[in-house]
């Protein structure tokens, strides 16, 4: 038992649980959107993907800063905008290939890749020291 809450209370003191709800949001909205455009107006997912990535760039930038889980510096936005580029050439790339090439639905493969770029976007941030800590929040 104290084990898991040690492990509770170190994902409290990374911001996951904020990062978590934040990625729930974002993948929301971004899987609607590849649904309409992909699905509803029948264009390729990688060209959509394309077109919606500012907005999700700075929709998913906005709840960050609302809810603090970045220092306000910008070496931050920085390190925030080079792992969002990498992350997002890796999903067009991931969406090309299984939507547009193996021709998955984008409804079912979208929530997949995006959570595997939540997981693997988390340790980069946590690796660039880019989320902000509980503890340094109220210091």
């Amino acid at each position: 038992m104290p084990k898991e809450k040690s492990i509770i209370n170190k994902l409290k003191k990374m911001n996951f649980v904020k990062y978590t709800l934040t990625g729930i949001i974002v993948t929301i909205v971004s899987t609607f959107l590849l649904w309409f455009f992909v699905d509803i107006l029948h264009l390729m997912a990688s060209v959509t993907a394309i077109f919606i990535s500012p907005f999700i760039f700075f929709f998913q930038f906005f709840l960050y800063k609302k809810l603090k889980m970045f220092n306000d510096n910008k070496s931050n936005f920085i390190k925030y905008m080079i792992i969002w580029i990498f992350l997002n050439l890796l999903v067009i790339f991931l969406l090309w290939l299984f939507v547009d090439i193996i021709h998955f639905r984008v409804v079912i493969i979208n929530p997949i890749i995006v959570i595997f770029m939540f997981i693997f976007r988390f340790c980069l941030f946590k690796w660039f020291n880019t989320l902000t800590k509980e503890s340094q929040k109220e210091t």
